[in-house]
């Protein structure tokens, strides 16, 4: 059973992703490759675009077992990658570990 203690903020889009880091959110963000609007790598690079990268780390959630190339423009931005389906249990493990990188 999963019980952890991680407080969370949810974003419906790319858009308000970066309106949440405009308003001065820092930590770790799950994004998703594939989005309607803006895509997971079109959210980075408007990161990257507005200088929104620091004290954030990004974990890419996908459906696709090898990155797509058009990640390879943003990727150093990317902490990990997590392919779906996936465990809950190796996600909180990979949460825990990409906040103990920012040290939160």
């Amino acid at each position: 059973m999963l019980d952890e203690k991680i407080d969370t903020i949810a974003a419906q889009s790319g858009f308000e992703c970066i309106e949440l880091l405009k308003s001065g959110f820092s930590g770790l963000i799950l994004l998703d490759l594939m989005m309607p609007k803006m895509d997971g790598r079109d959210t980075i690079q408007e990161i990257i675009n507005n200088d929104l990268f620091h004290d954030i780390i990004i974990v890419m959630l996908t459906a696709r077992s090898v990155p797509d190339q058009k990640m390879t423009t943003v990727q150093e931005y990317v902490f990990d990658y997590i392919v779906k389906p996936f465990d809950p249990e190796y996600l909180i493990t990979q949460v825990k570990q990409a906040l103990q990188f920012l040290n939160l």
